[in-house]
């Protein structure tokens, strides 16, 4: 009989605090990529593929003002869109030409974004080095 009540109590605390939790409360692709530095660590083309991890590279960082900036000493604004099943990631510079990169996938730690078409189509693997 005790047991049947500590069972049904703890049922009671559960259903309790599932009713607390939010639907919106999902991370979204722009909290994922904003503030952290990102570190080149692959380049993937048709012709070649190229590792460089561990190795001093290409980097970005996006900060929570919609500001660009990156290794090469490029900054600009930023601008995140989702289309369909899509998540596009353009850069606005007056140092350099980007259009807009296709983010592919997207976690704490690792981003892989696309760009281009075709043969010249080119896979970019980030991480954050930490």
């Amino acid at each position: 009989m005790k047991n049947s009540g500590l069972i049904a109590s703890l049922c009671f605390v559960g259903l309790l605090f599932s009713g607390c939790i939010k639907d919106n409360d999902r991370i979204t692709a722009e909290e994922l990529l904003k503030d952290k530095d990102w570190f080149l660590e692959r380049r993937k083309t048709v012709q070649n593929d190229l590792y460089f991890v561990g190795l001093p590279t290409f980097s970005f960082r996006l900060s929570g003002t919609s500001s660009y900036r990156d290794s090469d000493g490029i900054s600009g604004a930023f601008a995140i869109s989702r289309t369909d099943n899509s998540i596009t990631l353009s850069i606005s510079s007056t140092g350099r030409t980007i259009t807009a990169y296709t983010v592919r996938s997207v976690g704490i730690r690792h981003l892989v974004l696309t760009y281009g078409s075709g043969a010249s189509q080119s896979e970019l693997y980030f991480s954050i080095r930490q």
